[in-house]
């Protein structure tokens, strides 16, 4: 048991990053990675708060609206990537929609695309999920794949005053 606290605390301390809820977290990933420009990618509509601060600090957004059953519309936001993308942007469930990609075809686009270039999986709503835990693309970091994933205390276990979120990434991806 004591060593797996201890393997535990030694992967936290190198995969996870928090901060005062994910909102903040999403906004300052958009000030680094966009720093010098370049576009980010997402769906439209989507939570807005890193996209609007990628847009203040230079960057622009290439908006790739939901299907039809308000999925994201994981092709064509692959099409959109060129060599000025520097961010893909999902928020699974999305906000303001609600709606969920379906599981495998998302972890199948982000095993894919984040070679390429790296993917930020919002996972605020998640935890209202019955099998949230089963959805999310956490297990993705230990594929070594690029994905940033966000996840917070505030919504589910009624910690919004509180406002406690985290950031799992790569560790070089953090220590940017």
């Amino acid at each position: 048991f004591l060593i797996d606290f201890f393997l535990f605390c030694f992967l936290c301390f190198f995969l996870v990053f928090l901060g005062p809820g994910s909102s903040d977290l999403l906004e300052k990933t958009a000030m680094v990675f966009f720093k010098e420009g370049g576009n980010i990618v997402s769906a439209d509509p989507a939570y807005m708060s890193l996209i609007k601060v990628a847009e203040a600090t230079g960057a622009t957004w290439k908006p790739i609206p939901l299907k039809k059953d308000w999925s994201h519309d994981l092709a064509a936001m692959e099409a959109a990537i060129d060599a000025d993308t520097k961010l893909v942007y999902i928020c699974n469930p999305n906000n303001p929609t609600g709606s969920m990609t379906d599981h495998d075809e998302l972890v199948d686009f982000c095993s894919r695309v984040s070679e390429k270039t790296p993917i930020f999986i919002d996972e605020a709503y998640l935890g209202f999920l019955e099998d949230g835990a089963k959805k999310s693309m956490v297990s993705l970091i230990n594929e070594g794949k690029n994905v940033i994933i966000a996840r917070t205390f505030s919504k589910i276990q009624g910690m919004a005053g509180l406002r406690v979120g985290y950031i799992v990434a790569q560790p070089e991806t953090l220590e940017v």
